[in-house]
């Protein structure tokens, strides 16, 4: 979820490829978005709010670490998962990036 959603303030387009980011985040790891953030002490998942107002606040982003992930996507998708919508990529801008890459 983009953080201007969780925050609850006007969104359009641009909240929309911050949801594309997270799925490239999904792709990369093949895991949910956070599944690998642990709580130091007791070593469970981070509670949901934790992690919402940590995203809101800018301050977390899902990994694109992924094995044998190109550094292309990881590229789009910490473009597409900026804290500032305007900096983020249009769908088509994303189009552009992704046509350079075709096999």
């Amino acid at each position: 979820m983009a953080p201007e959603v969780i925050s609850g303030t006007h969104y359009g387009a641009p909240a929309d490829m911050y949801s594309f980011g997270i799925i490239l985040s999904e792709f990369a790891t093949h895991q949910v978005p956070y599944a690998d953030l642990r709580h130091p002490d007791s070593g469970k998942p981070l509670p949901q709010h934790y992690v919402l107002d940590h995203v809101r606040e800018g301050t977390l982003h899902p990994t694109l670490d992924g094995e044998g992930v190109p550094a292309w996507v990881k590229d789009i998708g910490l473009q597409c998962l900026s804290l500032n919508e305007d900096d983020r990529p249009t769908a088509l801008d994303v189009s552009a990036l992704l046509s350079l890459y075709e096999p």
